[in-house]
């Protein structure tokens, strides 16, 4: 009976442990890329594709399209991000931005310097993922000619908080 009642005992103490106890881990990326050609055209806006090395849980690549409203600040309208490891493939979809939560969530304008011709403009760049979250700095590089910035190539730099 004593053997009975203690597997009754712990079979219960196991099914009330919370369920996050055995959930998957979550993966935190920071990641640097560059834009990797033209952008294409996206429903509802354009997109942009960049590539990169990501270091952070895990060491790998990774590579994004993200489609977004007209710059100078828009929502985010969809797109995709992967990280490759040597061991794994984690895929999400971006969602499109919220604009009522807490934190502000799309790409918006920060600030734009230039010198002797040359040119930066820096934006915010947040946005929910299926499976976690990107925040991160994009930066345009272009010539600044006739009294504005023309951008000719693109980096970004950040994180990816992702569930695995």
């Amino acid at each position: 009976m004593k053997r009975l009642l203690t597997g009754v005992l712990v079979g219960l103490a196991l099914a009330l442990l919370p369920v996050g106890a055995s959930a998957a881990p979550w993966l935190t990326e920071y990641l640097n890329g560059v834009e990797t050609g033209v952008p294409p055209n996206c429903p509802g806006g354009s997109s942009s594709p960049f590539t990169g090395t990501a270091h952070g849980t895990v060491q790998g690549v990774w590579w994004a399209r993200i489609c977004h409203g007209d710059l100078p600040n828009a929502d985010i309208l969809g797109g995709t991000f992967t990280l490759q490891t040597p061991s794994r493939r984690v895929v999400g979809q971006f969602q499109h931005s919220r604009p009522d939560t807490p934190v502000r969530e799309g790409v918006w304008f920060t600030d734009e310097w230039h010198f002797a011709g040359a040119c930066q403009q820096h934006y915010k760049v947040r946005g929910p993922l299926s499976n976690g979250y990107f925040d991160g700095t994009l930066t345009h590089y272009g010539g600044y000619y006739w009294g504005s910035c023309h951008v000719f190539s693109a980096s970004v730099s950040g994180t990816a908080s992702l569930w695995v």
